[in-house]
């Protein structure tokens, strides 16, 4: 899978700023998948990730679901220095999938589906926001995570309620950095999380 990052022209961000943003979650993903690995104590491969910095609109968050299946939605918020949230997408299918891997593998019986996203969810999360912090500076760490459930056409909605529940105004998030990826499991098909991120301009400030 090839890279790529693209800019909504709503979005002032130059190119090298943008790249930065890329280089940071492509380092992120890979400290992901060795804490995947070290979790599920059998070897995890990411593919090189997707970034694109975009406005939360219907159009843009469709990239999510292109098949149109209900969603699974792993929401956490981001405490510390900035105020942001953090958004595990998953497909129902992608998420049982993901669910039925991690029970195969680390041979567990009759744990709820639902816990065990919440768990993949916690030390990704973890993991990233801990690569993150350390290139900003900023002092963030990831809240417990909730599991949503929606359509395939609310997510747009879900997260522009969810960031009025802030303590900063909603215009002030200008951020949105959206990831694909996959991870590889020897034996297993493919799995493909995509993540939202919603940053205040704080955060890209470091960036550049």
């Amino acid at each position: 899978m090839g890279t790529s990052i693209q800019n909504n022209k709503k979005i002032s961000l130059d190119s090298f700023t943008l790249q930065k943003v890329k280089n940071l979650y492509i380092m992120s993903f890979m400290s992901s998948s060795d804490s995947f690995s070290k979790f599920l104590k059998t070897p995890v491969f990411s593919d090189v990730p997707k970034v694109f910095v975009s406005d939360l609109t219907e159009e843009s968050t469709s990239v999510f679901n292109p098949k149109k299946e209900r969603l699974v939605v792993l929401a956490a918020d981001i405490i510390g220095t900035v105020s942001s949230k953090s958004y595990l997408v998953l497909p129902e299918s992608q998420a049982q999938l993901l669910a039925d891997v991690c029970s195969k593998t680390m041979g567990i019986t009759g744990m709820d589906k639902m816990e065990i996203l919440k768990e993949i969810d916690n030390i990704i999360v973890a993991s990233v926001i801990t690569c993150v912090s350390n290139h900003t500076k900023l002092k963030i760490y990831g809240g417990i995570p909730r599991v949503l459930e929606m359509s395939h056409d609310n997510l747009h909605s879900v997260v522009d309620e969810e960031l009025h529940s802030l303590d900063f105004d909603v215009n002030d998030f200008d951020y949105y950095i959206c990831a694909k990826t996959q991870f590889l499991l020897p034996q297993y098909p493919s799995i493909k999380p995509m993540f939202l991120w919603v940053y205040p301009e704080e955060f890209v400030s470091k960036m550049k």
